[in-house]
């Protein structure tokens, strides 16, 4: 992925090395803004990139010689949404598992899906790593989140055992680097790119706050390249596509997304609740993601026959 978008990377870097700075010189002002930092960050950026999905459709439609029908489409995917948000309410624990499950893949996927058809060791261990570093290392923070998500305490996990795990997602990913080069999978300067990535995103895990630090990756390193990728997907059937055209595509069904989120705020009194917890903000994401990820698959997969994404 580095390779492919090299000065989207190379800011990214700095900003986190930046932050990383920051949180070191003024650690109590980052802890106080990491609130609105985070949620602008998400909704500003973050949402935007799963808002073009019913081009994502109608293109894949074309590609594979299906009738567009733009109902069914929205059959599916409400209808997707609202049969997870009744999964949160009935079964939260199993629903939780099925939004980590899914998150990991698709994070992992949108970095690796160029260096094979099917590369699901790392895949998974990419995506387990973005997902789970943060979350495990500031675990006292994100205890609360995961206490409100599945409406019961959840308890401490031993001091030894959260910087095994930490460590060991490090190693892991830094391993299947270093495989997939013995394997002639991926060339020795690729392979020094996505080492250093790693390693500075793993400072910034550490050193920032839990939500700031996700939020930073969930903005740049996710969605910022999945929206470039699917720029270029788009420029298949249009050679003139560009971020202009990406905006204004995405731009209704953002501002229809951040309306539901509004509604959902205005409900929370007679909802038996008074603020808009974090918990409520990822559910609401974790809704959404599973019909963008089942789209965002058939596009790389699509895209992997012709080298559409280059």
């Amino acid at each position: 992925m580095i390779t492919r978008y090299p000065l989207l990377y190379q800011l990214l870097w700095l900003a986190a090395l930046l932050a990383v700075l920051g949180a070191l010189v003024f650690p109590g002002w980052l802890q106080r803004a990491e609130y609105p930092l985070a949620l602008a960050f998400i909704l500003l950026i973050g949402l935007p990139h799963g808002a073009t999905d019913h081009l994502l459709f109608g293109q894949l439609s074309r590609e594979q010689g299906r009738k567009i029908s733009m109902p069914r489409f929205y059959i599916f995917y409400v209808g997707l949404v609202l049969a997870y948000g009744v999964l949160w309410m009935l079964l939260p624990w199993l629903a939780l598992m099925l939004f980590l499950l899914v998150s990991v893949y698709h994070f992992g996927q949108s970095n690796w899906n160029y260096l094979a058809p099917r590369a699901w060791p790392m895949h998974l261990s990419w995506g387990a790593f973005v997902l789970f570093v943060p979350v495990i290392w500031h675990f006292e923070a994100s205890r609360v989140i995961i206490s409100a998500m599945v409406r019961q305490d959840v308890p401490q996990i031993p001091e030894l055992l959260r910087f095994g795990t930490v460590g060991l997602l490090l190693v892991l990913n830094q391993g299947l680097i270093i495989w997939n080069v013995i394997r002639n999978k991926l060339g020795r300067w690729g392979a020094f790119l996505e080492s250093v990535n790693l390693w500075i995103l793993f400072a910034m895990f550490l050193s920032l706050p839990l939500l700031l630090g996700f939020s930073i990756y969930f903005a740049g390193w996710h969605a910022l390249s999945s929206s470039m990728d699917q720029i270029g997907f788009f420029r298949k059937a249009r050679k003139s596509f560009g971020w202009k055209d990406y905006i204004r595509a995405a731009a209704p069904y953002t501002l229809l997304a951040l309306a539901g989120l509004t509604a959902l705020y205005l409900a929370l009194p007679y909802l038996g609740s008074g603020v808009l917890h974090p918990g409520l903000l990822f559910m609401f994401i974790a809704a959404v993601t599973l019909p963008h990820m089942l789209l965002i698959d058939q596009v790389y997969g699509s895209s992997r026959t012709d080298d559409g994404l280059t």
